[in-house]
C-alpha cells in the first residue's frame, strides 16, 4: 500500500504504487527537491534490490508482472520513483506497461509526467486504455501551464492535475478538458514556499468550472512557519479561508453584489456554538470569518436552526461573545424551529436569496429529498447536507422509521434498495446506499451532486456528504 493520500481505492482504502522504472532526472524548478531521489538514495543505502544505483534510471522487466497478481480491484500509481515518459525510457517498454494495464481492466492506474510532449506523442499514436489516468505536474507559469495545453489534446477518459510543489501564483488556469486536480506544499527540510493565497486562488476556479479538487498539503515550509510538526497535511490545522462556505461565498459574491447585493448562510442543525472538546463549531467560525471581510460584512444574512431550547440560548450567549460581532450589517438570526414539513412550505414559498444551506442532523430525522430541492430552486443556492451511514444502514430494514426513509430516497428507491442490501458485503451497502442517495437528487434535477465519504474515527461512525449545487 502507499501513503500518497491521493491514491485510493473505490472502496476508499489505499492505494498502491507500481515502479516498473526508477530513476529519474532533473528539467524543471518542481524537480529540485524530488522526495523520490531522496528515497532512492536512502533505499540504495539500505541495500534494497533495483536501487543499487540509486536514482539512476533503470527499466525493471521483473516488475511487469506485478499488477496481474493480483485480482482485487486496485488504483495503482504508476512510478512514484520514476516518470514513465523519461526520454531514455524506450516506446517497446511503455507499450508493455499499457499492455500490462489493458489486460487488468479491474484496476485504476494513475500516471503522472512532467514530459508532457513525449506522453502526448506516445499516446496519440495508439488507443489509451480506459482504465489509465493521465496527469501533468505544474508547478509553475512558466514550466507547468504548457503541459496543462498539451494534456488537454490527448484522447483519455481522466485527465488529472498535480500542483505539487505549487511555487507560484498560476494566475488564470483553462480548466476545461480537465477532470481532476491535486494541490499541495513541497515537503522536506528545504521546501519552499506555497502562499495561502495561490491555493484559494486554484479552489475558487476549481469551483468555478466544476473541477474536483484535493488539496493535499500546505507544505514543511507553512507548517514550519505555523509551529507545526510535518508536512502540513491536517486539514484541521489549515486557515478557514480553504473550508466550504469561504469558497462558496467568494465564486457567489461577485454576481450577488450586481443581483440582490445579499447573500444567506442557513444551518438548520446549528448547537451550541462549540463541539464537546470545547472547539468552535461551524456557526462561530463562519461569522468571525465574515467579520474580517468588507463584503460579508454589508452582505452576509445568517440564520441559525435548533429544535433545543437550551441549544439555541447557548449558542445566542456565543454568539454574543464574538469580538466585533456589531460589525455585521444583518443580525444573526437563530430560531428554534423542528425541521419538517413545516420548514419546508415556507421554503418552497418563498424566492431565497443566495444561500449555502448546511444539513447536519447527525442521523437521518428531517432530511427529505423534498427539503433538499425546497432550498436550491433559486440562484446561488447550494446545500450540504450530512447523513449517518449506520443509522441509514440499519434504518432501511426498522419500521419504525421507514417514513424517514423513505422521505429520504423516495419511496420506490427505499424499497428496492432494501431488496438490493440483502446480497451485499458491508463495504458494498456503503458505497450502494451514497450512490442511490446521488440518483436520488440527480433524479429530482440536481445538476451537481458531489458524494463524499468521511470517516470519522473518533465517533466510531461514517457521514456522508451530499452536495448538491446551482449557480
Amino acid at each position: 500500500m502507499t501513503k500518497i493520500e491521493w491514491v485510493q481505492n473505490q472502496d476508499g482504502t489505499k492505494g498502491h504504487t507500481w515502479n516498473p522504472t526508477t530513476g529519474c532526472t532533473k528539467i524543471s524548478p518542481g524537480c529540485k527537491h524530488c522526495y523520490a531521489e531522496t528515497m532512492a538514495k536512502r533505499l540504495q543505502a539500505m541495500g534494497v534490490k533495483g536501487y543499487e544505483k540509486g536514482f539512476e534510471l533503470k527499466v525493471h522487466n521483473e516488475r511487469l508482472m506485478q499488477p496481474l497478481k493480483r485480482k482485487k480491484a486496485t488504483t495503482y500509481f504508476v512510478n512514484s520513483m520514476s516518470d514513465l515518459f523519461h526520454e531514455n525510457v524506450p516506446d517497446s517498454f511503455i507499450e508493455q506497461v499499457f499492455e500490462v494495464i489493458r489486460q487488468t481492466p479491474q484496476h485504476t492506474y494513475q500516471i503522472l509526467t512532467k514530459r508532457a510532449e513525449r506522453m502526448a506523442d506516445f499516446c496519440n499514436t495508439q488507443l489509451v486504455p480506459e482504465n489509465a489516468w493521465l496527469g501533468v505536474s505544474v508547478e509553475d507559469k512558466n514550466y507547468g501551464l504548457p503541459r496543462i495545453d498539451i494534456l488537454r489534446n490527448i484522447d483519455v477518459p481522466i485527465r488529472f492535475l498535480s500542483i505539487e510543489p505549487l511555487l507560484e501564483g498560476l494566475g488564470a488556469i483553462d480548466l476545461s478538458g480537465i477532470h481532476w486536480v491535486i494541490v499541495g506544499g513541497e515537503s522536506g527540510p528545504k521546501a519552499r514556499q506555497m502562499k495561502l493565497k495561490w491555493v484559494t486562488d486554484i479552489k475558487n476556479q476549481c469551483s468555478q468550472a466544476r473541477v474536483p479538487l484535493f488539496i493535499k498539503q500546505m507544505g514543511s515550509y507553512w507548517a514550519r512557519n505555523h509551529s507545526k510538526k510535518g508536512k502540513g497535511n491536517d486539514m484541521s490545522e489549515w486557515d478557514k479561508e480553504l473550508k466550504y462556505f469561504w469558497a462558496w461565498a467568494k465564486v457567489v459574491i461577485p454576481q450577488a453584489k450586481k443581483r440582490c447585493g445579499k447573500i444567506a448562510y442557513i444551518d438548520l442543525f446549528a448547537g451550541t456554538g462549540s463541539y464537546k472538546d470545547g472547539t468552535k463549531s461551524t456557526p462561530i467560525l463562519v461569522l468571525e470569518r465574515a467579520i474580517q471581510d468588507k463584503d460579508m460584512q454589508e452582505m452576509l444574512v445568517t440564520i441559525f436552526n435548533d429544535v433545543n431550547l437550551i441549544h439555541t440560548q447557548t449558542l445566542q450567549n456565543a454568539i454574543n461573545a464574538i469580538p466585533n460581532i456589531e460589525t455585521l450589517k444583518h443580525k444573526p438570526q437563530i430560531i428554534n424551529q423542528e425541521v419538517g414539513e413545516n420548514i419546508v412550505n415556507i421554503f418552497e414559498d418563498i424566492n431565497l436569496l443566495p444561500t449555502l444551506f448546511f444539513v447536519d442532523p447527525w442521523g437521518y430525522k428531517g432530511l427529505s429529498l423534498r427539503l433538499i430541492n425546497s432550498v436550491l430552486k433559486n440562484w446561488g443556492c447550494d446545500c450540504i447536507f450530512f447523513f449517518n451511514y449506520n443509522r441509514i444502514n440499519m434504518g432501511l430494514t426498522n419500521e419504525i422509521i421507514k417514513e424517514h426513509i423513505d422521505a429520504l430516497f423516495g419511496e420506490k428507491r427505499a424499497e428496492i434498495l432494501r431488496t438490493k442490501l440483502n446480497a451485499l458485503s458491508p463495504s458494498e451497502r456503503e458505497l450502494t446506499i451514497v450512490e442511490e442517495i446521488t440518483q436520488a437528487l440527480q433524479d429530482e434535477k440536481g445538476k451537481y451532486v458531489l458524494p463524499f465519504i468521511l470517516k470519522l474515527i473518533t465517533r466510531k461512525c461514517l457521514l456522508n456528504l451530499n452536495v448538491k449545487a446551482e449557480l
